[in-house]
């Protein structure tokens, strides 16, 4: 006759009086890593043998849980040697003997503050402020009324890379994610698609995207890659009936000109070398200052975007990108005119009793003062 053997499971759930029905996760504590814990449920670790072991899961959960989080430590469940000793998380690794009856046992994170590294958590609050009970102003937005947002976040982030503020990136990293987590709960509010289709999408895209890694294909360097990554992309996406199609940036006419420009090169339509984009330059500029001079506001805004299609085509040559270089000079701009500002008020007060010399003489200075800082 054959009869049902009892899981080791069953007597940790009664010594610890929990619900399996509930939810719980088993894991393994010599292979488990954080994308592994469900802080909603009740989390169960064995293979936790050693202070070793222990030390490893104690990191593992640190990265989801508070440091002070409290678990419990269950040793021989079920038998007369039974013991379960409730400790913070930073303690577990030294707050007793473990063996291979130990098992750490990690209660639900009932309240959503303890939650706030799991990105299911973020989505809840995305989909609270967009539900009827919500924000009024989260309610209201559309894909269209938060492209100026998702711009602004973009350009704060890039800002924090400049300057090397990791703290900084982090947080920018984050305001860029909101941004994403809107516009997916918006498609899923509508009914269009929901965030799982984003994440399908664009994990697919890297799959298919990377044979080198996911795949038999070989690529050495990173030319390689950049070629392959191409020759699957122009697969994928339909032929445009023109070279500079889907090159257009909304966010940015720059961009857009560098890309037509790019792309127009690829076909041998560009000089061999920058020599002739800088003749190109000094061509358009001359044209430019003589319509400037006597010309009208049409043709005078005709020839400026010539000038500056021009110097695109020159930042392209020497593969820099010009809408790097004028957040750059926008931001290079604010912190000496800053200066100026200051030393404005620290004198009179007001710009209208200086002149131009004296207010160039405080710019002098804020360059000088950024030179020694660099």
């Amino acid at each position: 006759m054959i009869e049902g053997g009892q899981s080791f499971l069953d007597p940790i759930f009664g010594a610890l009086r929990i619900d399996p029905i509930e939810g719980f996760q088993l894991l393994d504590g010599t292979a488990m890593a954080s994308d592994d814990v469900n802080m909603a449920q009740h989390v169960l670790i064995a293979q936790v043998y050693d202070s070793f072991s222990a030390s490893e899961v104690k990191l593992t959960l640190m990265e989801k849980y508070p440091e002070d989080y409290e678990v419990t430590i269950v040793t021989a469940a079920g038998s007369a040697n039974e013991v379960l000793r409730k400790v913070p998380l930073y303690e577990l690794d030294r707050a007793t003997e473990v063996d291979n009856l130990t098992t750490i046992y990690v209660p639900p994170a009932v309240d959503q503050m303890d939650r706030l590294k799991e990105w299911q958590t973020f989505r809840q609050i995305v989909a609270r402020l967009r539900s009827p009970e919500g924000c009024p102003w989260d309610r209201e937005q559309t894909h269209e009324s938060l492209r100026p947002y998702l711009l602004e976040e973009a350009h704060e982030l890039l800002q924090a890379i400049e300057e090397e503020d990791d703290e900084a990136i982090a947080e920018e990293l984050g305001d860029v994610l909101l941004q994403v987590f809107l516009h997916a709960q918006i498609g899923q509010d509508n009914g269009y698609f929901q965030l799982e289709d984003v994440l399908s999408t664009v994990s697919a895209k890297m799959i298919r995207r990377h044979p080198h890694v996911f795949g038999d294909a070989e690529a050495a360097t990173s030319d390689e890659v950049v070629s392959n990554w191409q020759a699957i992309k122009a697969q994928e996406k339909p032929q445009s009936a023109s070279i500079l199609g889907g090159q257009e940036r909304y966010s940015s006419s720059l961009m857009t000109s560098y890309n037509y420009q790019k792309k127009a090169a690829k076909v041998g339509f560009s000089w061999s070398d920058a020599d002739g984009a800088w003749e190109k330059f000094a061509e358009e500029l001359q044209e430019f200052q003589a319509e400037a001079a006597k010309g009208s506001k049409e043709r005078q805004l005709d020839e400026l975007g010539d000038l500056l299609f021009t110097l695109v085509n020159i930042a392209r040559f020497y593969q820099l990108s010009p809408e790097e270089a004028m957040v750059h000079a926008n931001r290079k701009f604010q912190q000496r005119f800053s200066h100026v500002e200051k030393r404005v008020s620290e004198g009179s007060g007001n710009f209208s009793d200086y002149t131009l010399a004296q207010l160039d003489e405080f710019w002098n200075e804020a360059k000088t003062l950024a030179r020694r800082e660099e």
